[in-house]
């Protein structure tokens, strides 16, 4: 029995050792082969390590190239907002030049509109000195003796020479008779004035002389041209020297009948009477031309007040306007920053999630790696034990190879017992060698799809990257498009400016002619109730005063000169009622084709956009401007 139980044990040693050197081989082959893919599971592992390294490169680089495009962008922003500024500053100057260049042009036309009343002032003043010349002839000589400079501006001297030549024509025509009873008058000897006696009816030839414009133009526009303080000291000369003239006359002409007295009396207080008016009016002139210029440089005041309100606040619009526009871009520019920074963070974390994935699996398969190890290890020392046990069996073999066949038959039967058991654990050591394998298989599949998603996520990097170029690229395209349409916008800003400004010299120029139509109505009101008045004035004194034949001549010519200039002034009256009222019809045609326009103008602007507003407007101050002109 003890013989039976060695050659079993033996039999059993010899199939361990068997066993134990058909699996060392199997486990030496599958230590190879999981080596080798360890390795290459360790490379692709670090090859994944780089590039999620190469990634947080790239969106560092990506970080500092957005930081530094946002500290170009904040420098171009100033520099555009220093550019506006200075745009604005510029605007300002030019709407100062144009305000002056306006205010000029406005003081320019009130010297021209005061030139011209103080023309007809002078015109008035010399016609009303004109009217009475034979009364006044000594007063005129002695102002002519004494003033120089005055007698040259009037060319006395040349009138005189051709007075003179005429006389003497007239002496060698007429008889002695004649020339013996002439009365004084005054001759031009060697640049001196002399007083000579001469009739009445060449007194009245002088006189209508004088009335139809002996003086010359050009003497009377300088004696206009002198300062209102002059005239203001020639009325008092003349004043001063009525009085002298009248105690003169007064003294000289005590032997003269008493009527002829009154006469003169009537006269000079008549002419006194005149200068008075003439003083009164010149002063109510000046003081209502003052009042005028002043209440037009309140409007012209007010007028610049709401267009400078009017500007300030549009200015204040479209400040707002752009500020909102800035801010808009701004959060939109933030908001894409963000979406784009939330999505770079968001792949960043799945990038992170399955890297620490990849990590806890690779940590799982060392685990695994290191408990088939120990597995391997304690196999190993299986098989040794079993390699020492087949020695001894072989040992025993030898030494007991005379034994019995039915001991060898019981121990092959043990032994082919223990080979079926040691052929399981085979198989289930290949069972789970098939499913390492198959772990394995799945582990280089999962790494083959993270190397896959690692180039997927490189190629839309790229594509971000030439995203964000095109939208840098769209970006300056958009910001020239934006210039250009600021540019246009400031073209029409001009155009409408210039339009405007236009506009107000047209409205300048309506007022000023209405205010000369207003002038034109008062002045032939006022010119027609003067004449009136010395009309019944001078047909009362003459025919309370008959006396005398010579009297009466010069009351009736004087008569009749004042009925001809009420003739005369009463058709210039009519003539200026005319023209005021055909200026009338003008000026309310004018308006009633403005009004027109400007409603087609509103009519046209409410389905139309703000551009065509812009336009309706330039071509309404447009038409105003030609109808103004046709007016």
């Amino acid at each position: 029995m003890a013989q039976s139980t060695a050659g079993g044990t033996s039999s059993r040693r010899h199939t361990r050792e068997h066993d134990v050197s058909s699996s060392s081989t199997a486990t030496r082959y599958m230590d190879s082969e999981w080596e080798t893919k360890e390795a290459l599971r360790q490379r692709e592992l670090e090859e994944a390590r780089a590039r999620a390294a190469q990634m947080e490169k790239t969106m560092r680089w990506w970080s500092d190239c957005t930081a530094n495009w946002r500290e170009k962008w904040s420098k171009v922003r100033n520099e555009r907002n220093k550019a506006r500024e200075e745009a604005k500053v510029l605007k300002t100057k030019l709407e100062i030049a144009t305000k002056d260049a306006n205010t000029f042009k406005h003081d320019s036309q009130e010297l021209e509109l005061q030139n011209e009343q103080l023309k007809r002032e002078m015109e008035k003043i010399h016609t009303i000195l004109l009217k009475h010349a034979g009364q006044f002839d000594r007063q005129i000589i002695t102002i002519l003796e004494s003033d120089p400079r005055l007698r040259d501006a009037l060319g006395v001297d040349e009138l005189l020479e051709v007075y003179n030549n005429a006389e003497h024509n007239e002496k060698s025509v007429l008889p002695s008779a004649h020339q013996e009873s002439v009365p004084p008058h005054t001759l031009y000897d060697g640049g001196n004035l002399k007083v000579e006696s001469r009739d009445t009816g060449h007194d009245r030839d002088i006189e209508e002389y004088v009335l139809q414009g002996a003086v010359p133009k050009h003497a009377v526009e300088l004696y206009k041209e002198g300062s209102l303080g002059s005239l203001d000291t020639d009325i008092a000369k003349l004043v001063v020297d009525t009085v002298t003239m009248q105690d003169s006359v007064d003294v000289r002409q005590s032997s003269v009948d008493i009527a002829n007295e009154d006469v003169l009396v009537q006269k000079m207080s008549v002419l006194r009477l005149k200068l008075d008016e003439a003083t009164e009016t010149i002063s109510t002139q000046k003081d209502m031309e003052k009042l005028k210029v002043e209440v037009i440089e309140l409007r012209e005041r007010c007028d610049q007040l709401q267009q400078s309100k009017a500007e300030t606040t549009k200015e204040l619009l479209e400040l707002k306007d752009r500020f909102q526009k800035e801010l808009n871009a701004a959060q939109a520019d933030l908001m894409d920053e963000t979406s784009n920074r939330e999505g770079m963070d968001r792949r960043l974390s799945d990038l992170r999630t399955e890297l620490e994935k990849l990590q806890a699996e690779n940590a799982a398969e060392w685990g695994k790696r290191e408990r088939l190890e120990t597995e391997k290890i304690s196999l190993e020392r299986e098989n040794k034990q079993l390699r020492n046990e087949l020695r001894d069996l072989q040992e025993r073999v030898e030494t007991r190879r005379v034994r019995p066949v039915s001991t060898t038959d019981t121990e092959s039967a043990l032994v082919q017992q223990e080979l079926l058991e040691r052929n399981k654990e085979l198989l289930e050591l290949k069972h789970v060698h098939a499913k390492l394998k198959k772990i394995l298989a799945e582990k280089t599949t999962e790494l083959s799809h993270a190397s896959r998603r690692s180039e997927q996520y490189e190629s839309e990097v790229r594509r971000l990257r030439a995203r964000v170029e095109e939208l840098k690229k769209e970006l300056a395209s958009a910001q020239d498009e934006v210039d250009v349409a600021t540019s246009n916008v400031r073209k029409l800003q001009r155009a409408n400016e210039d339009l405007l400004e236009q506009l107000q010299s047209a409205n300048v120029r309506l007022e000023h002619f209405r205010n000369r139509i207003q002038r034109t109505t008062c002045a032939t009101d006022s010119s027609r109730s003067s004449y009136h008045s010395e009309n019944n004035d001078l047909n009362g004194k003459e025919y309370n005063n008959g006396s005398g034949n010579d009297d009466d001549d010069n009351d009736y010519n004087v008569g009749n000169e004042n009925e001809n200039d009420n003739d005369a002034s009463s058709t210039s009256a009519d003539d200026n009622t005319e023209e005021l009222d055909e200026d009338y019809d003008y000026t309310a045609v004018a308006d009633r084709k403005i009004k027109k326009r400007k409603q087609r103008v509103e009519t046209a602007q409410q389905p139309n956009s703000s551009v065509d507003s812009t336009n309706a407007e330039i071509s309404c101050g447009i038409s105003e401007k030609f109808v103004i002109e046709d007016l």
